[in-house]
């Protein structure tokens, strides 16, 4: 499958989980061993983490990835995901440089990396 094609059915998945707070489905999209930076300053590891990160994330929010992203496959089974995505919650929107390291697991896609930090406000 081609790294952008790829990307893009990930992307839906994961906003779409994000959307319906459905923490349990969107924790699964990461490999056990998953390392996860998110918009609060410590560092989650594996799923369970993850989903507690997730868990306590106000309902109601959006995540919509914006144009101009870069999917660079390293190797047959990873992906490198560099990219843009705004949060949304109520009229508040703020812009996050987002990364994934994508790798297949027991042939299935996972977020084996993920960073996020906010675009500095001018």
């Amino acid at each position: 499958m081609d790294a952008s094609v790829l990307l893009k059915a990930v992307q839906v998945r994961w906003s779409g989980a994000f959307e319906r707070g459905a923490w349990d489905d969107l924790a699964a999209m990461y490999s056990q061993d998953a390392q996860f930076f998110g918009g609060k300053p410590d560092l989650y590891f594996g799923v369970q983490e993850i989903r507690r990160y997730f868990g306590a994330v106000a309902p109601g929010a959006k995540a919509l990835f914006q144009e101009g992203e870069s999917a660079v496959r390293l190797a047959e089974d990873m992906v490198l995901y560099s990219g843009y995505v705004d949060f949304q919650r109520e009229s508040r929107v703020r812009m996050h440089r987002l990364s994934w390291l994508l790798a297949k697991v027991d042939g299935h896609w996972k977020i084996r990396a993920h960073h996020a930090s906010p675009v500095p406000q001018p």
